[in-house]
């Protein structure tokens, strides 16, 4: 997981880090939510909350999540002043690196929303 990486170089620089892995969050935190837009939009929503709280203590915090729409990124910014990473790779590749929360959505044959304001861009190979 790029997240796990970025944690490892944050770390060797002496900063203090969380990662939010949103799959982990689906089964405690966020148990109650489904896949649909609403429920995409508060785990995301709940997600940058615990986010915003590492980050209230000076720990630098990564949500690793998929965030399809852009209004719930625009919600994190406007309450959190968060940052968009956006990873654009093939559909094919997401598939294979989570089979679960892929095929437990419908993003097998959407596109996601590109955000007009991402603050960094990663491309996968």
């Amino acid at each position: 997981m790029l997240a796990r990486l970025a944690e490892e170089r944050v770390t060797a620089l002496g900063n203090s880090i969380r990662i939010i892995d949103g799959d982990v969050y689906r089964k405690t935190l966020n148990h109650d939510l489904g896949f649909s837009y609403a429920d995409r939009l508060e785990n995301i929503r709940r997600l940058g909350h615990v986010g915003y709280e590492f980050v209230q203590q000076g720990i630098i915090a990564i949500i690793a999540a998929i965030n399809p729409y852009e209004s719930g990124r625009q919600k994190l910014w406007e309450l959190y002043d968060a940052k968009t990473i956006w990873i654009d790779c093939l559909i094919q590749q997401l598939i294979l690196r989570d089979k679960i929360t892929i095929s437990k959505s419908d993003f097998k044959i959407k596109i996601f929303e590109l955000s007009i304001k991402v603050d960094t861009m990663y491309t996968q190979k």
